[in-house]
């Protein structure tokens, strides 16, 4: 039967096909005769194996030719001995159709054999090539074509159950720098494991995908409150964080991940897909080992990272870039002594854009090299500027990461410089702590190039990057600028006085100017100098300031004899 599916072939033309292959068999016979006058009526047992053979596979047609050979000798035989008119001769013409019939049923057979080898080998490579076409070939799991079609049935199923159903977007944390320093083969190991043991952990009617990389989708149906999504959750997330080993070596890993839930989010799975992302992202933002719920709010950031991303590129060359300065105090004096340029974004729809919004973006595109030498250009420009109209302070800059890596960094300031005609010693460029500590001995080697060009060095948000004092002691740095969130409760909190206190301490040990950034009010302003700090910043002076603004502020500030700081006593 299931060769006549095979075929094509109704059971209606295999009943009367069968039939016609009995009449064939019988035929020959009723109209033999002994005396050899019609023995050519044999030849028709050339049909039924080819027919038997085509309907029921290479071994049944040659099992019917052998019957049909059987039966024509042994009628051959019977009519030889109990038929005195019988025809000698007719056994030589048996003999030959005997053995025709035999060669075209073997050859038949043979080739009906090959035929059925290649079909089972194209059914295999057909399963195959389905199996690939819908799973990943790592882990086995269903992939993105796959998850797509069975989320739908889910998501019907969910509907007429009236049940809710839970997408979970998961994707490993810092798994790249694992793949880059142990090698794929580590990562593959990691990623087979974490399969399967995610697969083992959930629930039978639930499902898992891979759609690439290091992200896994998962559907978790027929649940009814999201406690059963938050148990089932943080099993996986358990699972995930268990040991690998591989080569003798154990490694952890862990996961963020994003949740959608149908209904709520939306009835439409590549919408739910979406938000689960979008939750994922979020829950990366957080740190390493969370989940977060998709809401709304998440969907109208996400456009309006969306737009800046898709205008930051332009915004260069359409001049929507401006910058402010903020005013540094010299705590002892009152005077300003240098300000620091903060890049804003002025888009003509979305107003002020924040750094914090574009500046990652511009980081992750490396846009940030082009907007770092417009900001590096333009700040150098107008400290000149400032000189020119006698108001002779440093001009501070930030320099991103990977601004900072690259090999023409110091090249390109000193090009702005001699363009702009500025003394060297007035520019003082700012890098991060993380940034100075996350490939020391390199560095140095680039601070001590750009120290060599006469420019000042400042460390950034000192405090939040873990110092290593056996590094911090061979920069070439000038001053270091405490993180405001070191300041920022000083005057109510003892331990943060203190930490506060020993940081100054250390850093004038090490020789290092001192800045305190975001001092807010007079008491925190009269706790830092007591302390010996240098020099501090914030809005108890002066908020960041366009740059006309700014050099009025100078005016201002600079044609006073007396101290700014007299009037907070």
């Amino acid at each position: 039967m299931e060769r006549i599916k095979t075929l094509g072939i109704s059971p209606n033309i295999k009943w009367v096909a069968h039939v016609f292959i009995i009449c064939l068999i019988i035929l020959p016979l009723f109209l033999d005769l002994p005396d050899g006058s019609f023995e050519i009526i044999w030849l028709v047992y050339f049909l039924p194996p080819v027919l038997i053979a085509t309907f029921h596979g290479y071994k049944m047609g040659m099992l019917a030719g052998a019957l049909c050979i059987l039966l024509q000798v042994s009628f051959e035989f019977i009519e030889y001995l109990f038929d005195i008119n019988y025809n000698v001769q007719n056994f030589r013409l048996v003999i030959a159709i005997s053995g025709g019939i035999a060669a075209v049923t073997l050859n038949v057979g043979f080739l009906l054999r090959h035929l059925e080898q290649k079909q089972k080998e194209l059914e295999n490579l057909s399963q195959q090539l389905e199996f690939l076409a819908n799973h990943d070939v790592l882990t086995a799991l269903p992939n993105r074509r796959m998850f797509e079609q069975k989320l739908s049935e889910t998501l019907l199923n969910a509907e007429n159950s009236s049940k809710i159903a839970a997408i979970v977007f998961c994707d490993l944390d810092r798994f790249k720098y694992l793949n880059d320093t142990a090698g794929h083969a580590a990562g593959d190991v990691v990623i087979s494991t974490v399969a399967h043991r995610v697969k083992q952990t959930i629930r039978t009617d639930d499902f898992l995908c891979r759609i690439g990389g290091d992200e896994f989708v998962l559907c978790i149906n027929d649940i009814t409150s999201l406690e059963d999504v938050k148990v089932i959750i943080q099993r996986i997330l358990l699972t995930i964080e268990l040991p690998i080993a591989f080569n003798t070596i154990e490694y952890k890993i862990s996961a963020s991940l994003g949740i959608s839930i149908y209904p709520r989010d939306s009835k439409d799975p590549s919408a739910l897909l979406r938000y689960a992302d979008i939750a994922m992202y979020r829950s990366k933002a957080r740190g390493s080992g969370n989940y977060t719920f998709f809401t709304p709010e998440m969907a109208n950031a996400l456009v309006r990272q969306s737009r800046i991303e898709a205008n930051l590129r332009n915004a260069i060359n359409q001049g929507q870039f401006i910058l402010y300065y903020q005013p540094l105090f010299d705590i002892k004096t009152g005077k300003v002594i240098k300000a620091e340029a903060l890049i804003r974004w002025n888009h003509p729809e979305l107003g002020l854009v924040s750094p914090n919004e574009f500046i990652p973006l511009a980081e992750d595109t490396k846009l940030i090299i082009p907007i770092g030498k417009w900001v590096l250009r333009t700040a150098i420009k107008e400290a000149k500027k400032w000189h020119i109209n006698g108001y002779p302070i440093k001009i501070s800059i930030n320099i991103s990461s990977i601004q900072f890596q690259q090999n023409n960094c110091a090249q390109i300031i000193q090009e702005f410089l001699d363009e702009a005609k500025l003394d060297p010693q007035y520019l003082e460029l700012e890098i991060t702590e993380r940034v100075a500590l996350a490939n020391p001995d390199s560095i140095i080697r680039k601070l001590n190039k750009l120290r060599s060009l006469g420019v000042q060095i400042a460390i950034d948000d000192f405090g939040t990057g873990y110092s290593s004092l056996s590094y911090l002691k061979k920069y070439p740095v000038q001053s270091v600028k405490i993180d405001r969130s070191f300041i920022q409760d000083i005057t109510t909190s003892t331990c943060d006085r203190n930490m506060l206190e020993a940081m100054l301490i250390m850093a004038k040990n090490l020789d290092y100017s001192t800045v305190a950034e975001g001092v807010e009010t007079s008491e925190q302003l009269s706790l830092l100098t007591q302390m010996g700090c240098d020099v501090a910043q914030g809005y108890l002076f002066s908020k960041p300031l366009p740059d006309d603004h700014f050099f009025d502020f100078l005016r201002r500030m600079l044609e006073k004899k007396e101290s700014q700081l007299a009037s907070y006593g």
